[in-house]
């Protein structure tokens, strides 16, 4: 039995994939979260102000991926917000070690 998260916990999803979309969606949901999903991340940042989310999960190998989350790393108040960037390949992983390793809020996930 999984123990179910507030409602107010938001998870703020970016993947261009929609299988990967639904699928983390209806595990996040089953949860107790709410969660937005966005396909692109560019969409993300004009997104972050309204939602306040409690996680950011984002495909890594994606065009503007790794601008955005250095971009998130540059403001001081979105510098804490827990970032789970999710990548296909040992390229993606090593790319995201090497420039977030300051991050300790961020984490990889190989897809």
């Amino acid at each position: 039995m999984s123990s179910a998260a507030p409602a107010q916990h938001t998870v703020l999803l970016v993947d261009r994939d929609l299988r990967v979309l639904k699928q983390l969606r209806r595990i996040l949901a089953h949860d107790g979260y709410l969660v937005v999903p966005l396909a692109e991340p560019a969409d993300l940042l004009g997104q972050l102000a309204e939602w306040r989310p409690a996680l950011v999960v984002m495909e890594a190998d994606q065009p503007g991926a790794i601008e955005v989350a250095e971009q998130l790393s540059r403001e001081p108040e979105l510098a804490e917000l827990p970032l789970c960037l999710l990548g296909e390949g040992w390229m993606s992983e090593r790319l995201v070690e090497h420039a977030f390793s300051g991050q300790p809020a961020w984490r990889y996930v190989q897809k």
